[in-house]
């Protein structure tokens, strides 16, 4: 579950190493984006949708892949005791900084505000590092428009990545998942010296060996999305995800409110 593209950026790389394991995706792209609204109101939100799912399917591991998402509904989800695992990008990828860097380093973390404000990264990271949180208003919504270069990009990405290079940054976390898109882009503006982790590539990572061991049943990739299902395909098309753009794909859109399908 994604508030829009971003989960695809998870989902992607566990198509890539297991392609025929059956994966549902809900894009809430109706609520896109979540990171400029209370956590109060994403909480909420995020109970709905994870109701639907296991009103609908019957999940084997759930992959909560947007860093907002987890910040205001990860306790309240693990208090219902699904009796499967929930996996979440911002303990897993503070988790695996500690793991590789050591401090004291400087770590620069471009999110979401909401993701900001909730101050997850920081109750989990190392308290020897010395960390810099930006609240990056609208970039999400930039990404999810298909654009991951050049001045449009720029202007709301260089007021939040330039404080962060100016600091010398050792390390930068990129705490969205629709992040993992530019990564490339902000890696050839920051420079070698400094080392990006994508929260997007640390979830897969983490949760791949997961649903290995459940030796799931084959089965297809179904995309679900409560926006307009026109803006979700162009995007899809202006991404790099190839991997939903051919193979065994179903991709239906819900009703925002009711959470039902649309004829």
């Amino acid at each position: 579950m994604d508030s829009g593209v971003g989960g695809l950026a998870v989902l992607k790389r566990l198509v890539q190493q297991m392609p025929g394991s059956p994966y549902i995706f809900i894009g809430d792209t109706a609520w896109m984006p979540y990171g400029e609204k209370s956590l109060d109101v994403v909480c909420e939100r995020v109970l709905q949708v994870y109701g639907w799912l296991n009103r609908f399917y019957d999940p084997a591991v759930f992959v909560l892949a947007c860093n907002t998402a987890t910040v205001a509904a990860y306790d309240e989800l693990q208090a219902t005791n699904p009796g499967y695992p929930i996996l979440e990008p911002v303990k897993t990828t503070a988790e695996w900084v500690n793991a590789h860097f050591k401090a004291p380093l400087k770590i620069g973390i471009l999110a979401t505000p909401g993701t900001v404000t909730g101050g997850r990264y920081l109750q989990f990271l190392d308290p020897g590092f010395e960390v810099m949180q930006m609240p990056c208003k609208g970039l999400a919504s930039v990404i999810e428009a298909g654009i991951c270069s050049g001045p449009e990009l720029d202007e709301v990405l260089f007021p939040y990545l330039m404080p962060l290079l100016a600091c010398e940054a050792d390390v930068i976390i990129l705490g969205c998942t629709h992040y993992s898109f530019i990564r490339d882009y902000i890696q050839n503006i920051s420079g070698p010296n400094v080392q990006l982790v994508d929260s997007a590539e640390v979830l897969a990572t983490v949760a791949a060996p997961i649903i290995q061991n459940m030796n799931l049943l084959e089965g297809q990739q179904t995309l679900c999305i409560t926006g307009d299902p026109t803006q979700f395909g162009k995007a899809i098309g202006q991404l790099p995800l190839s991997e939903f753009t051919r193979g065994q794909i179903q991709t239906f859109s819900v009703e925002e409110d009711t959470l039902l399908p649309v004829d």
